[in-house]
């Protein structure tokens, strides 16, 4: 037998309750259409989402207790194009007689000069740098490292002269 549970709109779960028993509390209207139902070790669902609560317990909302229009419903979003001052006010006329057509812009930016800076305009910027002295001459190697990495290979000679000395003295 499934066990059902219910996860009302105030955020309180009760339950468990039998398939047969929380259909009978959709048809009767204790139920409304923000709470949400779920069967044992599955997931939520809302009462709002028709087509999953047919296909779970395989009934209808009843159309005159949770006000279910026939129409779908569909969500649109227009958007809002935002336009630079300056092409705003340069282009006025151009955009006034677009704007008239069904509320949309065409811009053209045929009507923008190009912008081209005056080199008297332009002043360099002087930046200070530090002065950077460099003494002695610098290897690739820190020195510890190559002493450590001297030590390793000496170390490893040895072993493998004792190894081969220890063959020989078998054989």
């Amino acid at each position: 037998m499934e066990e059902w549970l219910i996860r009302t709109h105030e955020n309180k779960i009760i339950g468990p309750f039998s398939k047969d028993h929380v259909c009978a509390l959709i048809m009767k209207g204790e139920l409304q259409i923000e709470d949400e139902i779920c069967r044992g070790n599955s997931y939520w669902f809302s009462l709002h989402e028709y087509d999953e609560v047919k296909k779970q317990l395989g009934i209808e909302l009843p159309k005159s207790i949770y006000r279910i229009d026939d129409q779908e419903v569909t969500e649109t979003e227009t958007e809002t194009v935002e336009v630079h001052e300056s092409v705003r006010r340069d282009s006025k006329p151009f955009v006034e007689a677009f704007e008239a057509v069904e509320h949309t812009m065409v811009l053209s930016t045929r009507s923008q000069e190009e912008v081209k800076p005056i080199l008297e305009q332009v002043k360099p910027v002087l930046t200070s740098r530090p002065s950077v002295e460099v003494r002695g001459s610098f290897s690739s190697i820190e020195p510890t490292s190559y002493w450590r990495g001297l030590a390793w290979l000496l170390a490893v000679a040895v072993v493998v002269v004792t190894f081969i000395m220890l063959r020989v003295m078998r054989a």
